[in-house]
């Protein structure tokens, strides 16, 4: 049985003579798997971005010492959270760091290079995944603003709450407080009344008496 192969999916161009296997990693933060190559022949790794559907667009291309021969390892070393990138170079005997920051570049026209016909598919890619990332982020932005929203309204009504809960606490009902003086001043009036017909009977009966 004779097995199929498809043609490449995407070509990516990368720094001469990558060496070793690509690493997929996610280099900026957004849950999606990107690329990063060692070139051992221009002593540089290069990083693509991935847009979550299978395609890479060339994002960055860092250099580093001569003849990097090991795939390159992304791993959180300063514990803010984001992958950094460390990378072994053969003839130089030594380690290049980078530290991650979770960001993007900032695409400039330097960056978009139109003189041929592969240079400007690659420039247009590059405007694409920079537009949909910055899509990305106005809807982080959008949803981070509606819960901001929800907490704003939510604090308010609490206030609102406090305010009624305090000035039932404080505040005097004054129909309440109207009936009650009324009805003092009618035991008022009635132990007065009363008091006025006990001594009206005692003068009474003390008349009686002197006869």
């Amino acid at each position: 049985m004779e097995m199929e192969i498809s043609p490449p999916h995407q070509t990516l161009s990368v720094g001469s003579g990558p060496y070793s296997s690509p690493v997929l990693k996610d280099v900026n933060d957004d849950d999606i798997l990107d690329i990063v190559t060692s070139n051992k022949g221009s002593g540089t790794v290069s990083i693509a971005l991935g847009d979550g559907h299978g395609n890479f667009t060339p994002h960055q291309t860092l250099t580093v010492g001569g003849s990097p021969n090991a795939s390159p390892t992304l791993v959180d070393i300063n514990n803010d959270g984001v992958s950094d990138l460390l990378v072994t170079n053969f003839s130089t005997n030594d380690m290049s760091v980078f530290l991650g920051d979770g960001e993007y570049e900032t695409l400039t026209s330097e960056d978009l290079d139109i003189s041929t016909q592969p240079r400007a598919q690659n420039a247009l890619a590059l405007v694409d995944a920079a537009l949909y990332r910055l899509s990305q982020r106005r809807a982080s932005i959008g949803a981070f603003q509606n819960r901001l929203d929800s907490a704003s309204n939510a604090a308010l009504l609490t206030v609102e709450n406090l305010d009624a809960a305090k000035s039932q606490i404080l505040d005097a009902d004054i129909a309440e407080e109207t009936a009650e003086l009324t009805r003092q001043q009618i035991l008022q009036q009635a132990g007065v009344s009363v008091l006025s017909q006990a001594n009206v009977s005692l003068q009474i009966v003390l008349d009686l008496l002197k006869f």
